[in-house]
């Protein structure tokens, strides 16, 4: 009985350092988990900026380009600049005054 006791104590402490070495795993999983998301965040916010700049940008550039103003090819305008191409057709147009 002394025997069938130690290999029962042998085999409790053989499972229990096995249980901790699975747990010291799942804990580092865990934080490796936690640093992805962390560093995953800090990206939609940097996105979340770049995606305002660039809608600025966009505003800008939208502001520039009504200024131009696009004639129809049967009316007489006298400032008419050689002709934009866009989609293989000539579009008549003027800078702003």
């Amino acid at each position: 009985m002394a025997q069938s006791t130690e290999q029962m104590i042998s085999l409790i402490a053989t499972v229990a350092t096995e249980q901790t070495v699975a747990s010291q795993k799942i804990s580092e999983s865990a934080s490796g988990i936690s640093q992805l998301a962390e560093r995953n965040s800090a990206a939609a916010d940097e996105t979340a900026v770049a995606c305002k700049h660039l809608s600025q940008l966009a505003k800008g550039l939208d502001g520039l380009i009504r200024q131009f103003q696009i004639e129809d090819s049967s009316s007489s305008v006298s400032k008419l600049a050689p002709g934009l191409l866009w989609w293989g057709l000539e579009v008549p147009w003027r800078m702003p005054e």
